[in-house]
């Protein structure tokens, strides 16, 4: 009779694997040309995963190098990052760099601060300051109609992700 095995090492999914052998690859790496390409087909397989809401590939991978290699861990995690944060978005054929930033807003008051849309106007006002003083002159902007409350900010790799897909087209 076929016994069970019982084994103590968490089984992870075929990409999750792959992620740590290329991020193990990129922190090896011995030269510029070398990163280059480890960080390339790390960004592309990052990418597909966002695209599939792989959400338990990317922290399977990120949880097992955490244990194994540190310096691994650390630029997949640098990876994983800039991938939710920044994209590549082509209009009409041509391309265009999409970040996506958080300005902080601190406000206080001992009655409760409305959860309301932000007026037009003063989205406006705001996309005139954040031009002249924050962003490059001919940046394209789009903003949230209403303040994040940080409970409301997205909590996992994808949903940033998809965040930024979201604002991104919209500037555009």
């Amino acid at each position: 009779m076929k016994r069970n095995r019982f084994s103590s090492r968490k089984r992870i999914s075929a990409d999750a694997t792959e992620l740590g052998r290329l991020a193990i690859g990129l922190a090896e790496s011995g030269s510029k040309l070398e990163d280059m390409f480890w960080q390339k087909r790390l960004a592309e397989l990052v990418d597909r995963l966002f695209h599939d809401g792989a959400e338990d590939d990317l922290n399977a991978s990120l949880d097992r190098l955490f244990d194994t290699h540190a310096m691994a861990h650390d630029d997949l995690a640098d990876i994983v990052e800039s991938q939710a944060e920044s994209c590549v978005m082509s209009e009409q054929g041509q391309d265009f760099d999409i970040l996506l930033i958080a300005v902080p807003v601190l406000g206080w008051s001992r009655f409760s601060i409305p959860a309301a849309p932000i007026p037009r106007n003063t989205l406006q006002t705001l996309k005139v300051h954040l031009g002249a003083h924050v962003v490059a002159a001919d940046a394209r902007l789009a903003l949230a109609d209403y303040l994040y409350s940080p409970d409301q900010l997205p909590h996992s790799f994808v949903e940033t992700w998809q965040m930024l897909q979201k604002l991104g087209a919209a500037a555009l």
